[in-house]
Order: structure tokens, then sequence, then C-alpha cells
């Protein structure tokens, strides 16, 4: 009953990794858990993942396709590989995929799916399949008719309809903060800010295109102490006991002691570790 429990410890470990964006440590985890355990399709279905936000699509694409071919029944492996195809420049291959997996995916994905392969019409400047397949979509949620009418602005502003995109942007950011679901992302309102100045620019519309892109900055301008302390908060909250105990190398014994230099910013401490590390038994990193 041990390895079980064990494998079970280490998946957790590496999803609380993957769950906090530390991708690099994640792999360096996952890179010994396979090596125990290579068969483990839960630790290659992670490594894929872990591939795909490091930017190695290939790689990334390559496992899933593995994955694929050991178990053509696997939703998650399928439903992954055609953004990595389109990543890796197979947009053929990625938008047969895609429409492949509209008829296999749970009824509550299915729109999300289905915006997918819109999406992938676009990008190949099919406009007409992909306004086509919009249309049949139905929108019963707030976030699908949100994500429609996002990829709807898109096709809009290839063909130049620049009046048509800016209402829809308009009316998407008005309604973006209204949605919130763990289970379907849609794009933020500072994407929208930014796509909506990208289209009055290219209207030619510039000083509306600045208010825009200002809009987009909006919050991320200026000093806000309450911001500042909920940063803190967070980082505080972040780095917690079992993520510390999670770090790659956390369970392993040196030879060297660890020394950490913190003081607040401006206060010397770059100098400090500088004068140090010009010590022969003390090495800075």
């Amino acid at each position: 009953m041990k390895p079980p429990h064990r494998s079970k410890t280490v998946e957790q470990t590496i999803q609380g990794l993957l769950q906090r964006k530390l991708h690099l440590m994640a792999h360096e985890r996952l890179g010994e858990a396979l090596e125990e355990n290579p068969t483990s399709r839960p630790l290659r279905h992670m490594y894929a993942e872990t591939l795909s936000e490091l930017g190695d699509y290939i790689a990334a694409r390559s496992v899933l396709e593995q994955l694929h071919t050991e178990s053509p029944d696997d939703l998650k492996a399928a439903a992954g590989l055609p953004v990595l195809l389109q990543k890796c420049g197979d947009q053929e291959a990625a938008l047969e995929t895609a429409i492949g997996l509209v008829d296999r995916v749970p009824p509550h994905r299915k729109p999300r799916t289905q915006v997918l392969v819109a999406e992938m019409y676009m990008r190949s400047l099919d406009f007409e399949a992909a306004r086509a397949l919009l249309s049949r979509i139905p929108e019963d949620e707030l976030g699908v008719r949100l994500v429609k009418q996002y990829t709807e602005a898109e096709i809009l502003l290839q063909e130049k309809r620049f009046d048509e995109g800016v209402a829809l942007l308009r009316g998407y950011i008005d309604q973006r903060d209204d949605f919130a679901s763990e289970h379907m992302q849609i794009p933020e309102k500072t994407t929208a800010w930014f796509l909506l100045a990208k289209t009055y620019d290219r209207a030619k519309a510039y000083d509306e295109a600045w208010a825009a892109a200002e809009a987009a900055h909006e919050p991320y301008r200026g000093w806000d102490c309450n911001r500042a302390v909920e940063e803190l908060q967070n980082l505080q909250s972040f780095f917690s006991r079992d993520l510390v105990q999670a770090l790659t190398r956390s369970d392993k014994t040196f030879e060297w002691k660890p020394l950490y230099i913190v003081g607040m910013p401006r206060s010397g401490t770059t100098l400090l570790e500088q004068i140090l590390s010009m010590h022969g038994s003390v090495s800075n990193g």
C-alpha cells in the first residue's frame, strides 16, 4: 500500500507547484518522479502541462500525442492537443482535432470548445465558417455570450469593420465584471481594453486609441497603500509551509548552509551580498 500513497503525495505536491505557477520547480520534480514511475499517466499529463507553460510546445505535443495514442478515449489528452498543435504551427491538424473534440466533451464544455473551433477558423481567415459556427452556439450563460461577443469583435477587426467591433468591445467591457467562473476562462477586461485600443488605432482614431490604452493600464498605475498591503499578504499566504516543503530539493541535505539577506528596498542589501560573496567560503546565487 505504500507506493500508491507516495505516488499520490508526489502528484499532489507537483499539482500544488503548478497551481502556483512555479513551473521550473514542477519540471524538476516531474523529472525525478517520472524516473521512478515513467508510465504514470497523471504525471505525464502534468509534464505536458508544464512543458507547455515553459514554452516547449513541441515536447508538450509529443507527450500528449503519445498519451492519446496509448488511450484514444483519454479526453484530457485530446482536449489539450488542438491548442498545442496550433502553437506548433500545424493549423490544419489543430482545426481537425478541435472539430473532432466538439462531440466528445461534456455538455457544459461544448460551447467553449465550439468557440475554440471558431477562433481557429478566424486565424485561418475563414471568417464565414467562424461566424456560422458562432451563430449556432446557444447563449444560455453570460460567459458564453461574452466569449462569442469577443471573438466576433476579433473577426470584425480582421474585416476592418471597426465601428461594429468597437460597439461589441464596449458592450463586453461593460459586462465583463458581472462574470466569474472557475470552470470557464474568458478574456480579462484589461485584454479587451487593449483590443479596443488596437481597433481604434487601425481605424486611425488615435485619441480614442490612447484613451483605451490608458484605461487598460489604469489598474496598474500609481501607489495604493491598500493594494500594497494586500500584495504583501498574498505573498505571505503564497509561501505556506506546504509550499516550502514542496519546493525542489527541500527534502535533500547539503554540505553548505543558506544565508538569507533581507531588508527594505534601497537599504544596502545588494551591497552587503556583494561584499559577503567576495569571501572564499561564500557563494552567492
